[in-house]
């Protein structure tokens, strides 16, 4: 393990213990993104997760993330991620500039003014025709599971998209909006919706 994970850790004041991790979790972990390294770590004492125990783990594509964190499985059975080492790859400058792009692409088209009504349907025709398929790319989903996974997606989503803009915090002034979090729930759905179609078949 990393000197700076290490020292990281003991700052952090987690116990952890370098051991085997089992394959299943192995296994989700590489489902969800993140590879697993055969550390454990006691996260018990943390009042921001509900787990006990989580596995050290990073981003198998670091060029998007090169952060260290702590992968659990809380007790609901949701993902929750503990930052270990802050991630330093930032996407700021692509992100500002499709931002400027499409405002400016926005405020030159002359329109009459708008409803509520006309702007709700003006977003949900940019949702529908650009914002889902870019949700979906990289899901290997067909045609109907498309249909069924942005029904039961596109509400969280948009619920997401309504915590960052309000920047709504907990009690200890974290946002509630996690980007790990935020990046792994389509693909955590995706499993979903496997293991029910493969249940529906046996």
């Amino acid at each position: 393990m990393r000197d700076d994970v290490k020292q990281a850790l003991e700052q952090m004041q987690l116990p952890y213990q370098e051991t085997g991790v089992s394959d299943t979790l192995v296994n989700y972990m590489d489902m969800c993104g993140y590879r697993a390294y055969p550390v454990t770590v006691d996260v018990s004492g943390l009042n921001t997760i509900d787990a006990k125990m989580g596995v050290l783990a990073s981003p198998k594509e670091e060029t998007d993330n090169n952060g260290v964190y702590i992968f659990c499985v809380l007790e609901n059975g949701a993902l929750g991620l503990v930052t270990v080492i802050p991630s330093t790859v930032s996407k700021a400058p692509q992100i500002r500039k499709a931002i400027g792009d499409i405002k400016s692409a926005l405020e030159e088209i002359p329109l009459p003014p708008l409803t509520p009504f006309d702007l709700t349907e003006i977003t949900g025709q940019v949702l529908d025709h650009v914002i889902t398929k870019w949700i979906v790319t990289g899901l290997h989903l067909s045609q109907a599971e498309k249909e069924t996974f942005l029904r039961l997606y596109l509400p969280k989503f948009l619920s997401n998209v309504g915590l960052y803009y309000l920047g709504v915090a907990d009690e200890s002034g974290k946002p509630k909006i996690n980007e790990e979090i935020v990046n792994v729930e389509p693909i955590q759905l995706r499993q979903y919706m496997t293991e029910q179609k493969e249940d529906k078949e046996c």
